[in-house]
């Protein structure tokens, strides 16, 4: 196979014969070494793609799920906040059917908006905001 006469040669290769073209060992090695360090120099340019890739994807995967928990947070929030403005109108005209009295009673939505506020500031700091006190005096000056 071929017309070469070393047996590690592969057989499709073919070496170059005549006076002008002795190919020396040094010359082979040297062609071995840039082949060697042309794959490595690829190989850790795929690797460090691979990797920065693999950070981008987290990072917005982390970025997407802290967003999507943002959101569900703000909706069970405005839909609590609805539940117990709802509720606080019921409790107010089933008082005013007992008692007698004529009841004028704020739109849901706004009682919404305040339990929505107060609700965000137990959330954030623990603590209900300064305006969630004046109901309350309120509240023990009428009784």
């Amino acid at each position: 196979m071929g017309n070469h006469k070393c047996s590690w040669v592969p057989p499709n290769m073919i070496l170059p014969r005549g006076p002008h073209s002795v190919t020396s060992l040094p010359s082979i090695t040297r062609r071995w070494d840039m082949i060697e360090s042309a794959t490595v120099g690829t190989l850790s340019t795929v690797l460090t793609s691979a990797a920065i890739g693999v950070l981008f994807s987290s990072f917005f995967t982390l970025l997407g799920q802290y967003l999507d928990r943002r959101s569900r947070r703000n909706e069970l929030l405005l839909a609590k906040a609805l539940e117990m403005a709802i509720r606080k109108s019921d409790i107010s005209l089933e008082a005013a059917k007992l008692s007698g009295r004529n009841v004028i009673l704020p739109d849901e939505v706004i009682s919404a908006e305040t339990y929505l506020r107060w609700l965000k500031s137990l959330l954030r700091s623990g603590n209900l905001p300064a305006d969630a006190d004046k109901g309350k005096r309120k509240a023990e000056s009428m009784r």
